[in-house]
Protein backbone atom coordinates (compact mmCIF):
# COMPACT_ATOMS: atom_id res chain seq x y z
CA UNK A 1 0.00 0.00 0.00
CA UNK A 2 2.58 2.42 0.63
CA UNK A 3 3.59 1.77 -2.71
CA UNK A 4 0.79 2.53 -4.66
CA UNK A 5 0.70 5.95 -2.51
CA UNK A 6 3.79 6.83 -3.42
CA UNK A 7 3.01 6.46 -7.56
CA UNK A 8 -0.82 7.94 -7.01
CA UNK A 9 0.83 11.14 -5.40
CA UNK A 10 3.84 11.93 -7.85
CA UNK A 11 1.17 11.23 -10.78
CA UNK A 12 -0.88 13.78 -8.96
CA UNK A 13 1.92 16.30 -8.28
CA UNK A 14 3.13 15.95 -11.75
CA UNK A 15 -0.55 16.69 -13.32
CA UNK A 16 -0.32 19.83 -11.13
CA UNK A 17 2.73 20.82 -12.23
CA UNK A 18 1.46 21.29 -16.21
CA UNK A 19 -1.04 22.48 -15.08
CA UNK A 20 0.57 25.21 -12.72
CA UNK A 21 3.67 25.67 -15.45
CA UNK A 22 1.21 27.70 -17.87
CA UNK A 23 0.93 30.72 -18.01
CA UNK A 24 -1.67 33.19 -19.23
CA UNK A 25 -1.30 36.39 -20.34
CA UNK A 26 -4.42 39.34 -20.65
CA UNK A 27 -3.74 41.89 -23.16
CA UNK A 28 -6.27 44.68 -23.57
CA UNK A 29 -5.41 47.65 -26.38
CA UNK A 30 -8.01 50.44 -25.15
CA UNK A 31 -7.30 54.05 -24.83
CA UNK A 32 -9.33 53.55 -21.08
CA UNK A 33 -6.49 54.27 -18.58
CA UNK A 34 -8.38 52.18 -16.39
CA UNK A 35 -7.67 48.21 -15.95
CA UNK A 36 -9.88 46.36 -18.22
CA UNK A 37 -10.26 43.64 -14.63
CA UNK A 38 -7.84 42.23 -12.74
CA UNK A 39 -5.38 39.90 -14.63
CA UNK A 40 -5.56 42.03 -17.95
CA UNK A 41 -2.52 44.13 -19.31
CA UNK A 42 -3.92 47.43 -20.05
CA UNK A 43 -2.62 50.04 -22.51
CA UNK A 44 -3.77 53.22 -23.38
CA UNK A 45 -2.24 54.32 -26.46
CA UNK A 46 0.38 52.60 -28.66
CA UNK A 47 3.51 53.97 -27.11
CA UNK A 48 2.71 51.91 -23.50
CA UNK A 49 2.32 48.75 -25.90
CA UNK A 50 6.28 47.88 -24.37
CA UNK A 51 8.13 45.96 -21.57
CA UNK A 52 7.37 42.82 -19.48
CA UNK A 53 3.76 41.82 -19.15
CA UNK A 54 2.40 40.45 -15.84
CA UNK A 55 0.12 36.98 -16.33
CA UNK A 56 -3.59 36.81 -14.91
CA UNK A 57 -1.82 35.67 -11.77
CA UNK A 58 0.42 39.08 -11.53
CA UNK A 59 3.59 37.35 -12.02
CA UNK A 60 5.64 39.08 -14.51
CA UNK A 61 9.11 36.95 -13.38
CA UNK A 62 8.81 35.13 -16.38
CA UNK A 63 10.05 38.39 -18.39
CA UNK A 64 7.30 37.83 -21.40
CA UNK A 65 7.26 41.23 -23.33
CA UNK A 66 5.11 43.00 -26.02
CA UNK A 67 6.06 45.69 -28.17
CA UNK A 68 4.53 47.32 -31.46
CA UNK A 69 5.82 48.54 -34.60
CA UNK A 70 4.18 50.13 -37.89
CA UNK A 71 0.80 51.53 -38.77
CA UNK A 72 -0.75 51.84 -35.32
CA UNK A 73 -2.93 54.35 -33.41
CA UNK A 74 -5.16 55.19 -30.98
CA UNK A 75 -9.07 54.58 -31.16
CA UNK A 76 -11.79 56.57 -29.62
CA UNK A 77 -14.25 54.56 -31.01
CA UNK A 78 -17.05 52.98 -29.72
CA UNK A 79 -19.73 50.12 -30.32
CA UNK A 80 -17.24 47.68 -30.30
CA UNK A 81 -18.27 45.02 -28.32
CA UNK A 82 -21.64 43.06 -28.22
CA UNK A 83 -22.61 40.97 -25.14
CA UNK A 84 -24.60 39.12 -27.12
CA UNK A 85 -21.74 37.22 -28.85
CA UNK A 86 -18.36 38.10 -27.19
CA UNK A 87 -15.95 34.55 -26.47
CA UNK A 88 -16.19 35.04 -22.62
CA UNK A 89 -12.65 35.46 -22.03
CA UNK A 90 -13.45 39.09 -23.32
CA UNK A 91 -14.35 41.45 -21.15
CA UNK A 92 -16.33 44.78 -21.89
CA UNK A 93 -13.84 47.05 -21.31
CA UNK A 94 -11.59 45.18 -22.55
CA UNK A 95 -13.65 44.22 -26.10
CA UNK A 96 -15.08 47.97 -26.36
CA UNK A 97 -12.19 50.13 -27.68
CA UNK A 98 -9.38 48.87 -30.06
CA UNK A 99 -5.72 50.30 -31.35
CA UNK A 100 -5.92 50.41 -35.57
CA UNK A 101 -4.06 51.25 -38.59
CA UNK A 102 -5.35 54.78 -39.33
CA UNK A 103 -4.11 57.93 -38.58
CA UNK A 104 -6.94 60.07 -38.07
CA UNK A 105 -11.04 60.01 -37.92
CA UNK A 106 -9.91 60.67 -42.45
CA UNK A 107 -10.79 57.21 -43.43
CA UNK A 108 -8.65 56.55 -46.29
CA UNK A 109 -9.41 53.26 -47.90
CA UNK A 110 -6.88 51.08 -49.59
CA UNK A 111 -3.61 52.00 -47.79
CA UNK A 112 -3.10 48.64 -47.00
CA UNK A 113 -1.59 49.12 -43.57
CA UNK A 114 -0.54 47.04 -41.19
CA UNK A 115 1.15 47.09 -38.03
CA UNK A 116 3.07 44.33 -35.73
CA UNK A 117 2.71 43.03 -32.39
CA UNK A 118 6.01 41.53 -30.94
CA UNK A 119 5.66 39.03 -27.86
CA UNK A 120 9.41 38.51 -26.85
CA UNK A 121 11.25 36.89 -23.85
CA UNK A 122 9.83 33.61 -24.73
CA UNK A 123 11.95 30.11 -25.13
CA UNK A 124 12.20 27.80 -28.13
CA UNK A 125 10.71 24.60 -27.85
CA UNK A 126 7.62 26.12 -25.42
CA UNK A 127 4.33 25.90 -27.15
CA UNK A 128 1.98 28.98 -27.31
CA UNK A 129 -1.95 29.75 -28.02
CA UNK A 130 -2.80 33.21 -29.25
CA UNK A 131 -5.99 34.33 -29.51
CA UNK A 132 -7.15 37.67 -30.90
CA UNK A 133 -10.77 39.41 -30.78
CA UNK A 134 -11.04 42.31 -33.46
CA UNK A 135 -14.69 44.13 -33.62
CA UNK A 136 -16.31 46.91 -34.50
CA UNK A 137 -20.17 47.96 -35.15
CA UNK A 138 -19.67 49.97 -38.20
CA UNK A 139 -21.19 50.78 -42.02
CA UNK A 140 -17.50 50.71 -42.46
CA UNK A 141 -15.47 48.05 -44.46
CA UNK A 142 -13.78 46.94 -41.74
CA UNK A 143 -11.58 43.82 -43.20
CA UNK A 144 -7.65 42.49 -42.66
CA UNK A 145 -5.43 39.27 -43.39
CA UNK A 146 -4.07 38.47 -39.87
CA UNK A 147 -0.65 36.36 -39.70
CA UNK A 148 1.77 35.34 -37.21
CA UNK A 149 5.56 34.51 -37.63
CA UNK A 150 8.05 32.61 -35.41
CA UNK A 151 11.43 33.78 -37.88
CA UNK A 152 10.98 37.06 -36.85
CA UNK A 153 9.47 38.18 -40.16
CA UNK A 154 10.78 35.95 -42.63
CA UNK A 155 7.31 33.45 -43.30
CA UNK A 156 4.07 33.94 -42.53
CA UNK A 157 1.54 31.64 -41.62
CA UNK A 158 -2.49 32.34 -40.95
CA UNK A 159 -4.81 32.04 -37.70
CA UNK A 160 -7.65 29.92 -37.72
CA UNK A 161 -11.08 31.33 -36.72
CA UNK A 162 -13.29 29.99 -33.81
CA UNK A 163 -16.90 30.47 -32.67
CA UNK A 164 -17.23 32.42 -29.59
CA UNK A 165 -17.88 29.17 -28.29
CA UNK A 166 -13.87 28.20 -28.90
CA UNK A 167 -15.21 25.64 -31.54
CA UNK A 168 -13.74 25.88 -35.02
CA UNK A 169 -15.66 28.24 -37.55
CA UNK A 170 -17.05 26.59 -40.25
CA UNK A 171 -19.67 28.99 -41.91
CA UNK A 172 -18.68 31.77 -44.74
CA UNK A 173 -15.67 29.77 -45.66
CA UNK A 174 -13.84 29.24 -42.56
CA UNK A 175 -14.20 25.71 -42.77
CA UNK A 176 -11.43 25.47 -45.35
CA UNK A 177 -9.80 29.21 -44.95
CA UNK A 178 -7.44 30.74 -42.71
CA UNK A 179 -6.73 34.39 -42.09
CA UNK A 180 -3.40 34.47 -44.41
CA UNK A 181 -6.07 33.20 -46.73
CA UNK A 182 -9.06 34.55 -46.09
CA UNK A 183 -9.71 38.56 -44.86
CA UNK A 184 -11.70 38.56 -41.11
CA UNK A 185 -14.04 41.32 -41.03
CA UNK A 186 -14.14 43.00 -37.85
CA UNK A 187 -17.91 43.70 -38.34
CA UNK A 188 -19.67 39.90 -39.63
CA UNK A 189 -17.09 37.82 -38.54
CA UNK A 190 -16.02 40.02 -34.88
CA UNK A 191 -18.93 41.96 -34.07
CA UNK A 192 -22.10 40.20 -35.24
CA UNK A 193 -21.05 36.52 -34.78
CA UNK A 194 -18.56 36.69 -31.83
CA UNK A 195 -15.63 35.20 -33.71
CA UNK A 196 -12.23 35.16 -32.75
CA UNK A 197 -8.77 33.74 -34.30
CA UNK A 198 -6.73 31.98 -32.91
CA UNK A 199 -3.27 29.89 -33.04
CA UNK A 200 -3.02 26.44 -31.02
CA UNK A 201 -0.16 24.56 -29.68
CA UNK A 202 2.63 26.53 -31.56
CA UNK A 203 5.84 24.86 -31.21
CA UNK A 204 8.15 27.97 -30.62
CA UNK A 205 11.55 28.05 -32.88
CA UNK A 206 13.15 31.15 -31.04
CA UNK A 207 12.46 33.70 -28.26
CA UNK A 208 9.65 35.54 -30.16
CA UNK A 209 6.38 35.24 -31.86
CA UNK A 210 4.99 38.29 -34.36
CA UNK A 211 1.26 39.04 -35.06
CA UNK A 212 0.68 41.30 -38.37
CA UNK A 213 -2.49 42.29 -39.10
CA UNK A 214 -2.35 43.61 -42.63
CA UNK A 215 -4.83 46.18 -43.55
CA UNK A 216 -6.50 44.88 -47.45
CA UNK A 217 -6.98 46.76 -50.66
CA UNK A 218 -10.81 47.07 -50.38
CA UNK A 219 -10.96 47.81 -46.25
CA UNK A 220 -11.60 51.50 -44.40
CA UNK A 221 -9.74 50.33 -41.30
CA UNK A 222 -8.94 47.64 -39.27
CA UNK A 223 -7.41 47.23 -35.39
CA UNK A 224 -7.43 44.63 -32.54
CA UNK A 225 -9.55 44.76 -29.20
CA UNK A 226 -7.88 42.17 -26.78
CA UNK A 227 -5.67 39.22 -26.90
CA UNK A 228 -5.11 36.19 -24.65
CA UNK A 229 -1.72 34.46 -24.87
CA UNK A 230 -1.13 31.27 -23.26
CA UNK A 231 2.40 29.91 -23.00
CA UNK A 232 3.70 26.60 -22.03
CA UNK A 233 6.89 24.96 -21.46
CA UNK A 234 8.65 22.87 -23.39
CA UNK A 235 8.00 19.28 -22.31
CA UNK A 236 11.86 18.85 -21.15
CA UNK A 237 11.47 21.58 -18.71
CA UNK A 238 8.10 20.11 -17.28
CA UNK A 239 9.70 16.39 -17.30
CA UNK A 240 12.68 17.83 -15.28
CA UNK A 241 10.19 19.57 -12.48
CA UNK A 242 7.74 16.72 -12.67
CA UNK A 243 10.70 13.95 -11.91
CA UNK A 244 12.67 16.37 -9.49
CA UNK A 245 9.07 16.85 -7.79
CA UNK A 246 8.20 13.39 -7.45
CA UNK A 247 11.48 12.12 -6.03
CA UNK A 248 11.77 14.93 -3.49
CA UNK A 249 7.95 13.17 -2.70
CA UNK A 250 9.52 9.59 -2.74
CA UNK A 251 12.41 10.98 -0.35
CA UNK A 252 10.26 12.44 1.82
CA UNK A 253 7.19 9.65 1.78
CA UNK A 254 10.43 7.09 2.77
CA UNK A 255 11.69 9.37 5.27
CA UNK A 256 8.47 9.08 7.63
CA UNK A 257 8.51 5.57 6.95
CA UNK A 258 11.75 5.07 7.96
Amino acid sequence: MKKVFKIVTGVALSVGLSAQAQSVYLIDFNNNTTPASAGWNTYAAPANVTGVMSDTSGNSSAGVTIGVSGTIYDSAGTGLYNAATAPSWVTKPAGDDFFWDEASTTIVRGQNSSFVVNYGGLTAGSTVDLDVFASRNTTYILTAYFEYSLDNGSTWSGLSVLDNTGAAATANGWNTANTQSQVFNLVTDGYSSGRYMSTMNVTLTGSSFLLRLQEDAGSDYAGINAMRLTVAPEPTSLALLAGASGLILFLRRKSRVS
